[in-house]
């Protein structure tokens, strides 16, 4: 058979390849560091010849992963034996010996002994902060408490303890941060001025009544605080409900009224007296906002939007036939139809 179709030669191209070709998608993780193919084996014939053939279900790998291809750093392993070896496995120390956690695992048989998965137990460590030798020995479920300064907390008894907002807890947590720096307190970056007053996101979420995210993300793209939500109740001649429930009672598509309340920057009483009423947006008369100036036609100001909808055109039509006619050839040809 011709070496072409060998699955060794295609092991060896590519072991080749991830250590010598940058363009490789490997390379970073193998001749990028320093991994490199001994002399020897730029010979197919000598790779063969020191590796034999490879048993079925098997693949190469190396004895000490920080060292390159050669005959004494090599072997043929199975998949399970690759994965314990790998850079990116987490290692744990538990009574003074380091192993992967794998390997842990495995020999203490830490699934059927604590009644959780590998992936459960893992979480302890990786996520929740907890000691090897707490992770490896207590029972039962999993909770969502984290060991942080030799104490178990929640994310509520955390932010209680030391005087953090919660979503700004939840965010440290996140990361890879000791326990000094989770705990740390509310940083300038973390404080937001508004009019002059200085306050932490949940502050300003709890004087608004929205959600800390949301209050957040409106903080810092600078938007006013008073800029309405569709969850946000909105009061209008006494009533207060929510966008959604407007735009219900209105016959509106929520969206559309969202628009004009945010974007365009309509108040709820010029909505209503167009669409509800029916009467003209005469009275504006200036720009709410939009980056589309009103067009005075028949004496009367309306915005793009009012006229292609009074006259019965979608907005394509109407942006089309503006920049070939004037309003009243539009009007002509088209609104008196």
């Amino acid at each position: 058979m011709a070496k072409s179709k060998e699955k060794e030669y295609a092991v060896w191209i590519a072991m080749r390849q991830r250590c010598s070709n940058p363009r490789n998608q490997g390379y970073h993780n193998y001749g990028g560091r320093g991994i490199f193919v001994c002399a020897r084996w730029e010979s197919y014939d000598n790779f063969i010849s020191d590796m034999g053939y490879c048993p079925p279900g098997l693949t190469i790998e190396r004895i000490d992963n920080d060292k390159g291809y050669g005959p004494a750093n090599c072997k043929w392993a199975t998949r399970e034996e690759q994965s314990l070896n790998r850079r990116n496995t987490h290692k744990v120390t538990y009574h003074g010996v380091t192993k992967t956690f794998i390997e842990w695992v495995t020999e203490l048989d830490l699934e059927e002994t604590l009644g959780l998965s590998a992936h459960s137990i893992y979480c302890r460590i990786k996520s929740y902060k907890w000691p090897a030798d707490m992770a490896f020995t207590v029972k039962g479920k999993t909770v969502n408490q984290y060991f942080v300064k030799g104490e178990m907390h929640t994310v509520q008894s955390l932010c209680k303890k030391y005087n953090l907002p919660n979503g700004l807890l939840r965010q440290r947590l996140r990361g890879e941060l000791s326990d000094d720096e989770l705990v740390a307190p509310v940083a300038e970056v973390d404080l937001f001025t508004v009019d002059g007053v200085t306050k932490t996101a949940r502050e300003w979420a709890d004087s608004c009544g929205q959600s800390e995210p949301t209050t957040r993300k409106w903080l810092k793209a600078g938007k006013p605080l008073n800029t309405r939500s569709i969850r946000s109740d909105i009061t209008f001649k006494g009533k207060a409900q929510t966008l959604i429930n407007w735009a219900k009672e209105w016959n509106l598509d929520r969206k559309d009224l969202s628009r004009y309340l945010v974007k365009q920057e309509y108040t709820m009483q010029e909505i209503y007296d167009y669409f509800v009423l029916g009467l003209d947006w005469a009275p504006l008369g200036i720009t709410k906002g939009t980056t589309r100036e009103p067009i005075e036609f028949q004496g009367k100001r309306l915005y793009p939007t009012a006229w292609r909808e009074r006259w019965g055109l979608t907005s394509c039509q109407f942006s089309r036939l503006r920049k070939r006619l004037t309003m009243q050839e539009i009007f002509d040809g088209h609104a008196k139809k």
